[in-house]
């Protein structure tokens, strides 16, 4: 099953949705902690998807640009990927189209690329940080 949670429903799970933005936040630098992830749920600015029974968690964002909209895969997190990325995918194209998205974007490890193309997704830009 996958689902956006609602924000009952967040806070109601959020023991365990928490132990997984803590598992990807600890890879990397995001600027924001699992508290500022709920205050966004929480308030409608981010979804939380449950993925197979808290297997697995996706967090999105619609993000309204001046000529279109994206929606942004911010993160997403879990275990047994295998038996739910396709249907997670096809729930978020499913998604995306009705929320009026030209596009789907996500960022995360090279490994990614690999694990999306099948899907079609392409490399569009690569991210490169300096620590000042």
């Amino acid at each position: 099953m996958i689902k956006i949670l609602s924000a009952d429903e967040v806070v109601g799970n959020w023991g365990r949705i928490e132990p997984h933005l803590v598992r990807v936040l600890a890879q990397f630098d995001y600027g924001s902690d699992p508290e500022h992830i709920l205050l966004d749920a929480v308030n409608g600015r981010r979804e939380i998807w449950q993925i197979a029974d808290y297997d697995a968690i996706a967090v999105t964002e619609i993000c309204t640009l001046p000529k279109f909209s994206v929606l942004d895969i911010s993160l997403v997190c879990g275990d047994n990927m295998d038996t739910w990325l396709e249907p997670l995918l096809d729930q978020l194209t499913q998604y995306a189209k009705a929320s009026g998205c030209r596009y789907i974007d996500g960022f995360g490890r090279k490994g990614w690329t690999r694990k999306l193309e099948k899907y079609g997704f392409k490399p569009y830009s690569y991210d490169v940080r300096l620590k000042v």
